[in-house]
């Protein structure tokens, strides 16, 4: 809580400092401006002084002087105001930063003690004197301090309340407009029919979807406003949940979900208090209980399509028993730090990974729904690539649940902080040879930027032939030549990014290109007369796809044209790839 306090605090006056900022350039300007029509009239003033004018004229010169004094002056007083202001707030920012540094410390500090005993053993504590009072107390504490920073966020987020009620309530719409097509909708492929009983429940699905949401925009949130989304979405997540898993597993699902909410009023509870250490207790032994009865009464057999799934589920039923025995000793001996970061760390991973799956899932069922609407197969690309396209989608989806589902883990036991500055440490570190200087990170975003530059110009080049150019009314050959040069561009334009991010000199890169020119000359020639033969074939359109050709000895009609070879498809249906320099320089029979 403190520390969401304090990073609140220090954006609050980030913000102070930047607008002071943007109002000392505002004065800076406003008296340039009257320093120079000041200029104006003190010349003004000597030519009236050197012609004899009038003295009535001659007085408001000095008059309108004398006011541009006064407007000088009170503007610089108020940039002297401003520039004072700054420097206070640039004085607190550090205090606040360094705050915010002893407050990371201290966690550090306590997260470091897990192995450290820090609690009378279970026994003393219950066969000792219960002090009521003190249990009493801690609650009122404990509510009283949640209360207040609740209304604080209500009053600083008020605004966006509103607009967060309007996107649920867009979604929700789009949701039950997609259950009213899907009633017509008949499919035997699997997908289809998870995604129709994800939309058998359009509330639910749109509220997780919600709340996934709402925990990003809402990052900053105190932990009152995360344990209680948790407790909400648990309701939405069994309804989903309901539809998608076999009958032998909803107990269990439904004892999760208990346990779930005491762990939510767990967290709530203030740290080192016995209201925490008792929770812990109850949570260990219905959650320890719980899975031997899982496993015991065989409750995964059968529950699942595939037997992989199955062995999984139960290894992994294993694993977390293991580590609730574990815990529960702790909390037993008197290691309560480490019995909680444990417990902590699995439930809440274990919850928030459900969580995340169940969400994707209901994402993926309203994407796999849209894309067979009549709107979406008005897009060509739909009607022609539907498989594709959710193949695709499909392995986006996978790749942010794996990313959030391994920082989730290591937020939930604490270590995410120290895996991060690890991170960071490791990719910023450089070695220098001579004058040039190299990293992990420079490594990293070379490789990055041109994977995302090849995807990105795949992704144009798959939109542009199947949606946007076949809806031109060009000459034949023109679609693929632009389609062909606007991938390259943007190949070429991600290669540069990836020079200029990797930190090698421009000017060096000129040199070492000039010197592999030689080589280049010598042994890649024939790469080179292709890669010319294919910017003619481009540009010049001698042949374009689509025509019947004849190479030599080999006929066919052509299927591709390529910057380095095309692919000519035979009349026996043999694809061969032809290089673009014998199109070129061999004789062709269109």
């Amino acid at each position: 809580e403190f520390q969401q306090k304090w990073n609140f605090q220090k954006e609050v006056i980030s913000d102070w400092s930047d607008e002071l900022t943007s109002k000392t350039e505002k004065l800076t300007e406003q008296k340039q401006t009257l320093q120079e029509n000041k200029d104006i009239w003190l010349r003004t003033d000597t030519l009236a002084r050197k012609e004899k004018a009038n003295r009535n004229i001659r007085n408001k010169i000095r008059d309108i002087l004398s006011e541009f004094n006064k407007a000088e002056k009170v503007t610089v007083d108020e940039i002297n105001n401003s520039l004072t202001l700054q420097t206070k707030l640039s004085e607190e920012i550090v205090d606040v930063d360094l705050t915010i540094k002893k407050i990371e410390n201290l966690l550090l500090a306590k997260n470091s003690e897990i192995f450290v005993r820090n609690a009378p053993h279970i026994l003393e504590s219950l066969t000792g004197k219960a002090d009521t009072a003190g249990i009493s107390n801690q609650v009122k504490d404990i509510w009283n301090s949640y209360t207040r920073t609740t209304e604080e966020f209500y009053k600083e987020n008020k605004g966006s309340f509103i607009s967060t009620l309007i996107y649920f309530l867009l979604l929700l719409s789009f949701i039950l407009l997609l259950k009213f097509f899907s009633k017509n909708l008949k499919s035997d492929d699997p997908k289809v029919i998870k995604a129709l009983k994800i939309l058998k429940a359009p509330v639910s699905a749109s509220i997780l979807i919600s709340i996934l949401v709402l925990a990003i925009i809402y990052s900053d949130a105190p932990e009152i406003f995360y344990s209680l989304m948790r407790i909400i979405i648990v309701f939405p997540l069994l309804i989903v949940l309901n539809n998608l898993i076999s009958k032998s597993l909803r107990l269990p699902l439904y004892l999760f979900a208990l346990l779930l909410i005491l762990q939510q009023f767990k967290l709530t509870s203030a740290s080192d208090t016995e209201i925490e250490r008792i929770l812990l207790l109850v949570i260990n032994v219905i959650a320890l209980g719980g899975l031997i009865w899982v496993l015991v009464s065989a409750r995964f057999d059968g529950a699942f399509t595939k037997q992989s799934q199955e062995n999984k589920a139960k290894v992994l039923t294993k694993l977390i028993i293991g580590l609730l025995i574990i815990t529960l000793l702790a909390n037993i001996l008197g290691y309560v730090m480490l019995s909680l970061t444990l417990v902590n760390g699995t439930i809440n991973s274990v919850f928030a990974i459900i969580i995340v799956l169940t969400a994707a899932l209901a994402l993926e069922g309203v994407i796999i729904v849209f894309l067979r609407t009549k709107l979406a197969t008005s897009l060509n690309v739909v009607k022609n690539y539907p498989e594709k396209l959710e193949r695709v989608l499909g392995k986006i989806i996978k790749l942010i649940i794996f990313a959030w589902s391994a920082v989730i883990i290591l937020k939930n036991f604490g270590i995410r902080e120290i895996v991060y500055s690890w991170v960071e440490e490791t990719v910023n570190k450089e070695w220098i040879i001579g004058s040039f200087s190299i990293s992990i990170g420079h490594i990293l975003l070379f490789f990055v930027s041109i994977w995302l530059s090849v995807t990105i110009a795949r992704f144009v080049r798959f939109i542009l032939e199947g949606d946007v150019l076949p809806r031109l009314n060009l000459a034949r050959g023109v679609p693929g030549a632009i389609s062909t040069i606007s991938s390259y561009l943007i190949v070429a334009f991600g290669i540069v990014v990836a020079i200029m991010g990797a930190g090698i000199d421009l000017n060096s890169f000129a040199l070492l290109a000039g010197a592999l020119g030689v080589g280049i000359g010598f042994g890649l020639q024939d790469i080179v007369r292709n890669f010319i033969s294919g910017l003619i074939l481009i540009f010049e359109r001698p042949i374009q796809i689509g025509d019947a050709v004849q190479v030599d000895e080999l006929s066919g009609r052509v299927l591709k044209i390529g910057i380095r070879s095309s692919v000519i498809k035979t009349w026996e249906g043999a694809e061969v790839i032809v290089p673009n320099g014998n199109l070129i320089s061999n004789k062709l029979i269109n």
